[in-house]
């Protein structure tokens, strides 16, 4: 026997509620929204599609206005400067070299710091390179990273922690610096050396992990700098 539902909805509420079944009552209302929630799907999917193609634009623009463009060796140095602080990075210094990668503009670069081919500044979280320090090719900068989750996912919860390198810094080709690191002025980074610690000042390190070879004495002959750097390799 059919029943008008409408007129019936009271009724068969009491129905469940009398008898207990509170959720069956869930139940029924959930199968007489289901008309209604079909058309509201295709509406949910298309802004979701739309939230993930503004998100992927956003990520080729970026990569068009800072890592396009002026890296390109066709770029003079002067026009890649203008370009970055066009971008809203702190940058001053014309010493940008070709190939470095930027992802995203938060990025303070000090007055005469050089920095060379192939640099990778994730910048997830903001990177400080004070005055008067030298980059060799193909550096790392990290900025995020993620907690340790289940069997499922081991790439959990990301981070972002900022990255700090000090004045007067001399930093090898290859180095990597893990988010949340701090290297204090007038260090000496080896190259290759993984840096997963705050550094203290005037110190020179090396290895992976990188550790505090010896202090650098300001006072001391350039010569015998040259042969402890030399003893590294």
């Amino acid at each position: 026997m059919k029943i008008h539902w409408e007129l019936s909805r009271p009724a068969v509420r009491r129905y469940f509620i009398d008898h207990n079944e509170p959720e069956n009552w869930n139940a029924v209302e959930r199968a007489r929204l289901r008309p209604h929630e079909s058309h509201v799907a295709p509406q949910n999917m298309i802004k979701k599609v739309f939230r993930v193609l503004t998100a992927s634009l956003s990520l080729v623009a970026r990569d068009v206005v800072l890592n396009v463009i002026p890296s390109s060796m066709l770029i003079p140095t002067v026009v890649r400067f203008l370009i970055y602080r066009a971008a809203g990075m702190d940058i001053r210094t014309f010493k940008i070299y070709p190939r470095c990668f930027f992802g995203g503009n938060k990025v303070s670069i000090g007055k005469g710091t050089f920095v060379s081919y192939g640099c990778f500044f994730d910048a997830v979280a903001p990177i400080r390179i004070g005055q008067r320090c030298a980059i060799a090719n193909e550096v790392c900068f990290l900025t995020s990273t993620h907690l340790i989750g289940n069997a499922e996912a081991r790439a959990g919860e990301r981070l972002a922690r900022p990255v700090w390198i000090g004045d007067g810094c001399w930093i090898g080709a290859r180095a990597t610096f893990l988010p949340g690191v701090s290297v204090g002025d007038g260090c000496v980074i080896a190259a290759g050396a993984v840096v997963t610690q705050d550094c203290k000042p005037d110190g020179l390190y090396a290895g992976i992990p990188a550790k505090l070879i010896r202090n650098l004495n300001s006072d001391c002959p350039p010569d015998a700098e040259k042969d402890a750097i030399r003893k590294l390799g």
